[in-house]
């Protein structure tokens, strides 16, 4: 199924108000999947349809969708919008080119045999033409929800009802996609957004963070990404302000590797923490202003709102999710915190999966919710 994209496309000047490419399938083709989605007897297609970047101009973006095995229950299936934790920002890490979509094919799993669709976006720039939008929370946003009415298209049988889940990154698009699915979303109804690990309040912690970097290959690896994607809606963005001339001969590599390579690279340098220091004051208070409001809602969210974060999370701390359940609260969302004991970053994934579908369930069920505000 090819829609020609010229049919859509309309000026960037009337995406603030209009899209009407959004979510629109361009393509749709039959992939294989790993043992674990075809244990769940899921069919699996990966989709190619249209999206809005943050600065309101149409992206072609590509994602995957698993269909349950079955007829449909009344009404549809429920879609569950999944998005993945930093891959990379070259095309080859798109989760979407791997059955094992991007090391989550077993939750996926998951979640067809719970009896729900799943759509799983790449974002914007990950495996299409352009620059990956690394951690710009809205274009992450957007492209979940447009997953959402593209695998509508692709496939019949699927809800308008739909729930939203991600990690890592991810987590920061999930808490984009309950803060704008209200208005971007409209048409859809989103019943609840599970984040695994808390979204990273960058914005109030970088210069912190820099300071810490040196041996940290975690973090230094994930700087430059962060750099490439704030350079996509700020291309004054000069990296010579961020970065020290050892530490950016790693710029090419960003374009080509995916993140453990960069971790590599990174590790076998072992570069002083002077290499990733903003030139001058001027040029952090820049950073922290472009960082602002990537992942951490600034309005209420149109549905519940849950973080599941291990205390062990080396990356976004208990305190850190805390405050971020707690802004959501001031805001008015229904927010909470579930913590779990001796888990970290990743390994809170595969043990809270179990309490996310149960949350998700009585979300779909419309049962009252117990949030910490």
């Amino acid at each position: 199924m090819v829609v020609a994209l010229a049919a859509v496309l309309v000026p960037p000047a009337a995406a603030a108000t209009a899209r009407p490419w959004a979510g629109t399938l361009l393509d749709r083709d039959a992939v294989a999947v790993s043992p674990a989605v075809a244990a769940a007897g899921g069919q699996a297609y990966r989709l190619t349809y249209l999206s809005t970047s943050s600065r309101g101009a149409p992206r072609v973006v590509t994602g995957t969708l698993v269909v349950p095995p079955g007829p449909p229950p009344p009404g549809g299936f429920p879609v569950a919008s999944w998005g993945h934790g930093t891959t990379g920002a070259a095309d080859a890490c798109a989760p979407s080119a791997s059955p094992a979509l991007g090391g989550y094919d077993t939750l996926v799993a998951s979640l067809v045999d719970a009896g729900y669709a799943v759509v799983a976006t790449d974002y914007e720039g990950l495996g299409t033409p352009g620059p990956h939008a690394y951690l710009v929370a809205e274009s992450a946003g957007r492209g979940m929800i447009d997953a959402v009415r593209a695998g509508r298209q692709a496939q019949r049988g699927l809800s308008t009802t739909w729930v939203a889940l991600g990690h890592s990154q991810g987590s920061q698009a999930v808490a984009a996609t309950a803060e704008i699915s209200g208005t971007y979303g409209r048409g859809l109804r989103l019943a609840g957004a599970v984040a695994f690990a808390a979204p990273i309040n960058l914005a109030g912690t970088i210069a912190q963070r820099l300071r810490d970097v040196e041996g940290d290959f975690g973090a230094q690896a994930l700087y430059p990404l962060i750099l490439s994607g704030l350079r996509t809606e700020h291309p004054q963005l000069r990296y010579s302000d961020y970065l020290g001339p050892r530490a950016a001969e790693v710029l090419p590599l960003v374009e080509t590797a995916c993140l453990a390579d960069i971790y590599g690279w990174f590790a076998a340098r072992d570069l002083p923490a002077s290499e990733f220091q903003p030139v001058t004051q001027q040029a952090m208070t820049r950073l922290e202003d472009w960082l602002a409001g990537q992942g951490i809602p600034r309005q209420r969210t149109a549905a519940p709102f849950t973080i599941l974060i291990g205390d062990q999370d080396e990356i976004v701390g208990v305190d850190e999710a805390s405050a971020v359940v707690a802004g959501m609260c001031h805001l008015g969302s229904a927010a909470s915190l579930r913590v779990y004991p001796g888990l970290d970053h990743n390994a809170v994934v595969p043990a809270a999966t179990g309490d996310a579908m149960t949350w998700l369930a009585d979300r779909l069920a419309g049962r009252p919710v117990t949030t910490d505000c």
